[in-house]
């Protein structure tokens, strides 16, 4: 599966108005993040590829600059048939190699315990 990743820089004070011009020209399936913070930056992940033909010709006062767009591959989630691209690490102070995952004993530093 070729997911497309657009991304554009608003210009200034214009974030909302980017938005409001390209959602409703998106496939029902395109993923839209706006930057939380720094720059007015909006990405679209579009798994139909149509993305940059749907928001050809943003207009100018809306963008700082140009649009990006990359094509990615798909190359897995860490779910089953995976194991290829998990790599091994040492934690500090053991001598036992990790599969790279976090295991029963170790929580991830990003996440939270919740219903315990």
């Amino acid at each position: 599966m070729t997911v497309t990743m657009w991304e554009v820089r608003a210009a200034d004070g214009q974030l909302q108005q980017l938005l409001a011009w390209l959602l409703p020209r998106l496939a029902e399936s395109a993923q839209v993040y706006r930057s939380a913070a720094g720059e007015p930056r909006v990405v679209v992940l579009d798994p139909t590829g149509e993305v940059t033909g749907r928001l050809a010709g943003v207009p100018a006062g809306l963008i700082a600059r140009p649009a990006h767009a990359w094509q990615f591959e798909a190359v897995g989630n860490g779910s089953a048939g995976t194991s290829h691209l998990t790599s091994e690490r040492q934690d500090p102070g053991s001598e036992q190699q990790g599969s790279g995952e976090y295991g029963s004993e170790q929580q991830d530093p990003g996440s939270e315990q919740v219903g315990q």
